[in-house]
């Protein structure tokens, strides 16, 4: 039975930050997600106004395992180098493949407390504007509508034979005979 290798897990003692030629770097073929031009253009304003302040992670053999959308808004900012953390793992290891779907993928696991998402967007709506955050205007208006929405202030009428039912379609049901409104 051969045992798998195991590379050995970056710890806070170990992790070393290196800066490597943007061309260096190739995206990983198996990688299943794509970057738009409206989320390029957030990542675009997060680096003009943070800097690299996102994670980009790589195999040994310089294979993006997370950060592909940065380095792609990187480059059309312009930017020559990155700085990356540097995995001991070739890039076509299953283990480097299982860290692709984890970064893409256990993000999302996450639930949203869409009160405090509304409240904290509207105060930096107020200060900074929305620009580079994933949201526009729009998109706080309508979450806060969602919030405020009181499904018990619509009125509603209940079904009596008493109202009025002219000018409505009817069906028959074949069984009994009973006339329902469509």
């Amino acid at each position: 039975m051969t045992q798998k290798a195991k590379a050995q897990p970056t710890t806070a003692a170990t992790m070393k930050i290196e800066q490597v030629p943007i061309d260096s770097l190739t995206p990983h073929p198996r990688n299943y997600r794509s970057h738009g031009s409206l989320q390029l253009q957030h990542l675009q304003v997060s680096l003009r106004e943070y800097g690299w302040a996102r994670n980009v992670v790589i195999s040994r053999d310089s294979v993006i395992l997370a950060g592909h959308g940065i380095v792609e808004a990187a480059r059309k900012e312009g930017h020559t180098t990155v700085p990356v953390l540097r995995l001991d793992l070739k890039g076509d290891d299953p283990k480097a493949e299982k860290f692709l779907v984890l970064e893409n993928t256990v993000s999302r696991l996450a639930e949203d407390d869409d009160a405090q998402l509304a409240a904290l967007l509207a105060d930096v709506q107020r200060t900074e504007g929305l620009d580079g955050t994933g949201y526009a205007d729009g998109d706080l208006d309508a979450l806060i509508g969602q919030l405020t929405f009181d499904p018990a202030s619509v009125p509603t009428r209940e079904y009596d034979e008493n109202i009025d039912l002219s000018g409505i379609k009817k069906a028959t049901c074949p069984e009994c005979g009973h006339e329902f409104p469509l």
